[in-house]
């Protein structure tokens, strides 16, 4: 199965990619650094890296155009946040998906 994800280099996006591709999954990931992910990752015949931010819609659009049958995203506050999250990926994304 295809899935297109957002946010996955924090540890639950990590172990949700090393199970999915344990699993024989294929995997679009939208990251805003890809320089975050293991090199076992960015390396992997089956995944494809679409560099953007959240907010960036040109990046959602081609990450959403993969022919993922799933979206999964892991976007949400780092550990050292304060505060109430401001930004929801996908009141702005859902329509692209």
């Amino acid at each position: 199965m295809l899935t297109s994800n957002t946010a996955e280099t924090g540890q639950s996006g990590l172990d949700f990619i090393a199970a999915a591709l344990e699993a024989g999954h294929k995997l679009t990931l939208y990251v805003r650094n890809p320089h975050k992910l293991p090199k076992e990752v960015s390396d992997n015949e089956n995944v494809v890296i679409v560099k953007g931010k959240l907010d960036d819609e040109e990046g959602l659009k081609k990450a959403a155009s993969s022919g993922a049958a799933v979206f999964v995203s892991f976007a949400g506050p780092v550990s050292r946040s304060k505060g109430t999250v401001r930004f929801s990926p996908l009141s702005g994304s859902c329509p692209l998906f």
